[in-house]
């Protein structure tokens, strides 16, 4: 018994003069070799799936610092050939863009011009961290990293908190109202917007007759808060302005018992304000020369503490890439 093609293109057995067929013939026709192709070029995708990570918890950050925002492949794999890509709300323009071995500038946005760097030492391992220089207020929010070869594509979401400490705050008196005497505080460079009240010596909230909060061009909030302190009430307050982000508050106490008494004639009076400020601190690992840099600051940066700042990075990369 042996294989034979008939003209019909199938195989039948033949075994002396009697022949039977076994269906057709082993070949690929247009349609199945397509097939096969995007069958075969699927498994190769499903093979080279990766993910991207970043940190989970937010990355918090004072004004005129520098943000380092670490983006990771899982599993490690080389990421030289690969495009790396910064953006927001929209993939382009974008706040940084790798490609071709090289970054590129030409669709960058303008706000992040010349206050980006992308540290590529250890990019082979499929690590890479993006520096944002002089942090500003409209740097706060979401970010996407994302990593693509050739089909494949994903992306992680990172959120960056801009924070800042302001002024501590000054304590004034603005004139006698109602029988009392009206004091206010003031305080400015904060963000995000702060909270600001009045508290007595026994740190009870006292009510608030006057609130005002406004932003400044650089997007840093001022706050302005008022009280009528009456003879037989409280003689000594203290001005609290808090940042919500850090749980940080900045005050100002002032005890005006001898004020009420004296009454001048002005309807001013020079209040003595004890300062007890609580010093911010500060989540960033180097600080940017300038408000906005040149090139040749970056290599500064580099010479003078790049070893030290490339372990912070990598330390914080390893706890959020897993292998």
């Amino acid at each position: 018994m042996k294989p034979v093609i008939t003209r019909n293109g199938h195989i039948a057995m033949e075994r002396g003069v009697s022949s039977f067929p076994l269906g057709p013939i082993v070949s690929l026709s247009l349609p199945s070799c397509i097939t096969l192709l995007v069958s075969l070029q699927i498994h190769q995708l499903m093979a080279a799936q990766f993910r991207v990570t970043g940190p989970a918890q937010p990355i918090i950050v004072s004004v005129g610092e520098a943000a380092v925002l670490p983006c990771c492949l899982s599993p490690r794999m080389n990421a030289e050939d690969m495009e790396v890509r910064w953006f927001r709300s929209w993939f382009s323009p974008y706040v940084h863009l790798y490609r071709h071995r090289r970054d590129q500038y030409a669709q960058q946005m303008p706000e992040y011009q010349r206050r980006t760097w992308l540290i590529k030492d250890d990019i082979t391992s499929g690590s890479v961290f993006l520096i944002i220089c002089s942090v500003r207020p409209s740097d706060h929010g979401q970010y996407k990293c994302s990593f693509q070869s050739g089909s494949s594509y994903e992306e992680a979401l990172l959120d960056l908190q801009v924070t800042a400490m302001g002024s501590g705050p000054h304590i004034s008196a603005d004139g006698y109202q109602d029988g009392g005497i009206q004091v206010g505080c003031r305080s400015a460079g904060w963000y995000p917007e702060p909270k600001a009240h009045w508290r007595d010596h026994r740190g009870q909230l006292l009510p608030t007759t006057f609130e005002e909060i406004s932003m400044d061009t650089d997007g840093l909030f001022h706050t302005e808060i008022s009280i009528i302190i009456m003879e037989e009430s409280n003689r000594k307050v203290t001005c609290c302005v808090r940042n919500p982000l850090l749980n940080q508050e900045k005050t100002a106490t002032v005890d005006i018992a001898g004020t009420l008494q004296s009454k001048t004639e002005s309807g001013k009076a020079a209040l003595q304000s004890e300062l007890e400020i609580e010093k911010g601190s500060t989540l960033a690992f180097f600080q940017c020369s300038g408000t906005t840099p040149e090139r040749q600051e970056f290599s500064k940066i580099r010479a003078r503490g790049w070893a030290t700042m490339l372990a912070g990075c990598q330390g914080l990369c390893s706890k959020v890439c897993l292998n």
